[in-house]
């Protein structure tokens, strides 16, 4: 859930070269002769490619990527390591450590006043304050991000800012609050047509509707999620799906 909830994220890591190369021909490019500027793409990619599945690698990747850049002229490079960074820590559970890179994140998007960046910031804030439990940081941090995606009329990004808004409020036993941002994100998602969010969004709304007493209504929608999930592949959604079930019965 952790890193579908940093899609923001990885919408700028789509911007980068060698995207479709797997993580062991990258690790064999870094091994040429290649200009920083690519050497950087390459690591960024590696970071989010092992944050999960080896974060002390990833961790190795991100602390190279950060030296990089903070030779090269284009300060968009050392944001971008910034955020590789917390996005790092926050996989190893340092979740201080997170904040500390996200704030230096933020300070480079606001100086360069992208706003596209400056919301990634915040929303990965929001989501590291979550795993903290200090879910009244994480939601003034949210809806900070949904502020700026309002502004843009950014209909994808705020549907994610809501489902991790709905996971605040949530986790803070605020169930009727966490149902409307919930139900918002699935709108929002539905609207764009995005069929690999919209189970996420699904499943967190079903799970809320338990919480509220809405059995008939949660076990409706966690069983169409359950079968989405099923033709799509998605083993993790699908196994949420059958454990909030097995809590509705």
């Amino acid at each position: 859930m952790k890193r579908l909830l940093s899609f923001i994220v990885l919408l700028s890591l789509s911007q980068l070269t060698f995207s479709q190369v797997n993580p062991d021909s990258l690790e064999l490019l870094l091994k040429q002769d290649l200009v920083d500027s690519s050497r950087i793409k390459i690591l960024s990619k590696l970071v989010w490619y092992y944050q999960d599945n080896n974060p002390p690698k990833a961790a190795n990747y991100s602390d190279i990527a950060i030296e990089l850049s903070k030779k090269n002229p284009n300060k968009k490079f050392l944001e971008r390591a910034y955020q590789d960074k917390a996005n790092t820590c926050e996989s190893l559970g340092l979740y201080e450590e997170s904040i500390i890179y996200n704030l230096k994140a933020l300070a480079l998007a606001k100086e360069s006043n992208d706003s596209v960046s400056i919301t990634t910031v915040y929303n990965n804030m929001g989501i590291t304050y979550n795993q903290m439990g200090d879910y009244a940081l994480a939601v003034y941090h949210l809806l900070k991000a949904i502020q700026l995606d309002e502004k843009r009329n950014d209909t994808l990004a705020l549907g994610y800012d809501y489902i991790n808004l709905a996971e605040s409020y949530y986790y803070a036993n605020n169930f009727q609050a966490a149902y409307t941002y919930g139900s918002m994100a699935y709108q929002f998602l539905d609207a764009v047509n995005d069929k690999n969010a919209k189970p996420y969004a699904a499943e967190s709304v079903g799970l809320i509707l338990i919480e509220l007493g809405r059995l008939d209504s949660a076990k409706k929608l966690l069983m169409e999620t359950k079968k989405l999930a099923l033709r799509n592949n998605n083993v993790y959604i699908y196994n949420r799906c059958m454990s909030h079930l097995g809590k509705l019965y």
